[in-house]
């Protein structure tokens, strides 16, 4: 019987041959694929990277909207490097808020910055109705609740999305300060906004209900509200909706 678990000693030198000569050829291979493995880990690594500084941003955003950290506005200006455009506009906003307690060169200088900042995420998705509010907020820490430029802006951010849920409240309520000003179809907007707004939840139903008391589209906001009565949420009856636009 033929030995097939080992060659014959005149066959033997073949393989090795061929294990010789195929040697140079692997390690290039193994060299090649270490260098691609390398160049992935790298980017992943900085992906990672750019990933913390975006969250690191919203969280200081989150932060300083709330009143628990104040961001000095010298701080603020020293960063001025690319980011994704979530990053871009977090930081965007955090200077537009500073310059509302700043003055002067300052003031002006964080609102450039800002605006540089949330232009870069505007380029970057141009529809994105976060950082079309976000323009809202700017233009109108900019030059006030009468600006045309925010007027425009807020038109836009609603051409785009006619409702945000996290946004959407402080539009509407950007939208009652500048009612005298607004077209009447932003007007229809930031009401039909309003009510949408407050059948999300009760909390909601009442911040609305606050903002749009004593407005010019109180009334309007309260019999649309009220006929819209089938979308009431289940902890708010038809009883509490009239009751609260009393006093």
């Amino acid at each position: 019987m033929p030995n097939i678990i080992a060659p014959s000693n005149d066959r033997a030198p073949v393989p090795r041959a061929r294990a010789a000569s195929a040697g140079p050829a692997d390690a290039a291979t193994r060299i090649l694929c270490l260098s691609v493995l390398g160049a992935a880990l790298a980017w992943a690594a900085s992906v990672g990277v750019a990933e913390w500084r975006v969250q690191r941003l919203v969280a200081d955003r989150m932060a300083q909207a709330s009143g628990q950290t104040v961001f000095p506005a010298a701080d603020l200006l020293g960063h001025t490097e690319p980011l994704p455009p979530r990053g871009a506009l977090s930081r965007g906003l955090m200077k537009a808020t500073a310059a509302f307690g700043s003055t002067g060169a300052l003031r002006r200088s964080l609102i450039v910055a800002a605006r540089r900042d949330v232009e870069q995420a505007l380029r970057a998705r141009p529809i994105w109705p976060a950082a079309l509010v976000g323009q809202v907020f700017l233009d109108y820490v900019d030059g006030g609740v009468a600006s045309p430029g925010a007027h425009r802006s807020l038109a836009a951010s609603y051409r785009a999305a006619p409702f945000l849920p996290e946004e959407g409240e402080w539009r509407v309520r950007f939208g009652l300060a500048a009612w005298p000003w607004l077209t009447a179809d932003v007007r229809r907007q930031v009401l039909v906004e309003g009510v949408w707004q407050a059948e999300l939840s009760p909390t909601r139903f009442e911040a609305m209900t606050q903002a749009f008391r004593e407005t010019p589209a109180a009334a309007v906001f309260r019999a649309r509200l009220l006929r819209h009565g089938d979308h009431t949420p289940p902890s708010m009856s038809s009883t509490a909706r009239s009751a609260s636009f009393a006093g």
